[in-house]
């Protein structure tokens, strides 16, 4: 049966479309991680609450989250359930009761599992002489050249400060090189992103792309 815009009917393609422009701009990788989340929140309330999974009520989420506890769900599937929520309600506009989440009694469960989260593991240091050992790599004539240019990359990311998230749209790459001795080398490489790319800033939002640029 076709989908309605208010009272438009809309066909397959026309919905296709209206899902794009609501998803528009918004990372691959976080809706592929919300609709991992909403999907499992579906099945439950199709399977086993045996209701329609929207309007997302006040009854059906605490239900949902007392679930979540039956199976002594970690803190961050807890804290998933409501990101998705405000995913649904704020980007997708489905109706979502948020006002359950303000209960005491699902305030309670949130701090109860928040102790029980295991210590973050630090990540290992890069040090210098780590960055000096890459840096030796990429004069390697033995190493394979898929290997150089690995390292190279992964040093443009470190001396450009960008994620690999960033490298990924990099659409042009400019040598601009000055002339010098010989045997010299100086001057910039700058690469151009294609599309927006993601500082992190304070308010962690999303800049025009490049130039990335190291001397």
């Amino acid at each position: 049966m076709p989908s309605t815009l208010g009272s438009i009917q809309l066909s397959y393609p026309e919905r296709v479309r209206v899902v794009l422009e609501v998803l528009g701009g918004k990372s691959t990788a976080t809706i592929r991680q919300r609709l991992s989340q909403l999907s499992r929140y579906v099945k439950w309330v199709t399977d086993l609450a045996r209701r329609p999974p929207c309007p997302a009520t006040s009854e059906l989420i605490k239900n949902y989250v007392r679930h979540l506890r039956h199976e002594s769900a970690t803190h961050s599937r807890l804290t998933g359930f409501v990101e998705v929520m405000r995913f649904a309600k704020h980007v997708v506009g489905l109706s979502c009761q948020m006002e359950a989440f303000d209960s005491a009694w699902v305030a309670g469960i949130f701090r109860a599992a928040a102790q029980n989260r295991p210590l973050r593991k630090q990540s290992s240091v890069l040090t210098v002489p780590a960055i000096q050992h890459l840096e030796s790599l990429l004069g390697d004539d033995s190493l394979a050249t898929v290997d150089r240019y690995a390292t190279g990359v992964f040093l443009f990311a470190i001396f450009a400060r960008a994620r690999f998230g960033d490298l990924r749209q990099i659409s042009s790459i400019v040598i601009d090189e000055a002339n010098a001795g010989v045997g010299d080398h100086l001057g910039y490489l700058a690469a151009k992103c294609s599309e927006f790319c993601i500082f992190e800033d304070e308010s962690d939002r999303k800049s025009p792309g490049g130039p990335f640029a190291i001397g």
